[in-house]
């Protein structure tokens, strides 16, 4: 993640219209009665309750929010349902007692949604969510998807605190961990820094270099060279600017 007293001390010397400009894309809290065009689904009359999100294969990060979904009719299923986090082989209980977690012990039943908040220590793994009536035990649950970590990134050139001089080319070097979904963008957070878009990943676990030229017209002083995924899951998934990522300190001078 980023470190924050690297950004917090560089408040006062950027100008914000840069950061406007660049973190465009701002958090925002998930609304299960809006269904993403990708999660849309026709309801399934076959059964009592028919959990539509998260799709098959989908993977959700944990320590991020999700809105898990489902079609109900309180008349079949009664006004509350349970929800649970299940492993995908696993079979449940009436009462749930064999949940990996229950998510929710009580939730209306033809509330169609619930925003999950899912815990950062959970596993990795492929798993289902069920959506239990909590009055007559019927059920509902969603295809198979994986629970996956936060990506890690560490810049391991240049080291922290080194000198760049505005209008010269430095080389730098990252690595990162884990299931990153790509693109990155690399930005010098000063006025007038500059950034690099659109850079590819390479692949699901590596190493990568790249040429940043320094603006001529770079701020003297404090900044941060900050690498970021940026991208649409990662502005949702609500960093300190928006996105996940990592930075360093920089000094510039003329």
């Amino acid at each position: 993640m980023l470190n924050r007293f690297v950004v917090f001390s560089l408040a006062f010397l950027c100008v914000i219209s840069f950061t406007t400009a660049v973190f465009a894309v701002s958090p925002k809290t998930l609304n299960p009665a809006r269904r993403p065009n990708n999660e849309a689904k026709a309801p399934d009359f076959t059964v009592d309750i028919y959990v539509t999100a998260p799709t098959q294969g989908t993977k959700w990060r944990v320590g991020t929010e999700k809105a898990i979904l489902w079609n109900a009719d309180p008349a079949k299923v009664g006004p509350k349902v349970r929800i649970m986090l299940m492993k995908a082989q696993q079979v449940q209980t009436a009462s749930g007692q064999q949940a990996q977690m229950v998510i929710k012990d009580s939730w209306p039943s033809g509330g169609s949604g619930y925003n999950w908040k899912i815990p950062e220590n959970l596993p990795q793994g492929e798993y289902r969510i069920v959506v239990q009536s909590t009055s007559n035990g019927k059920s509902g649950s969603s295809k198979p998807f994986m629970l996956v970590p936060q990506p890690t990134f560490k810049i391991i050139q240049p080291a922290g605190n080194s000198t760049w001089q505005a209008g010269k080319s430095y080389s730098v070097q990252w690595t990162y961990s884990g299931e990153a979904a790509g693109p990155l963008a690399l930005i010098l957070f000063c006025s007038n820094g500059g950034m690099v878009d659109n850079i590819p990943l390479n692949g699901p676990n590596g190493n990568r270099s790249i040429l940043f030229s320094v603006s001529a017209q770079a701020g003297p002083g404090p900044a941060a060279l900050i690498l970021i995924e940026k991208n649409k899951d990662a502005a949702l998934e609500n960093d300190l600017i928006g996105y996940r990522g990592v930075s360093i300190p920089i000094t510039i001078i003329k």
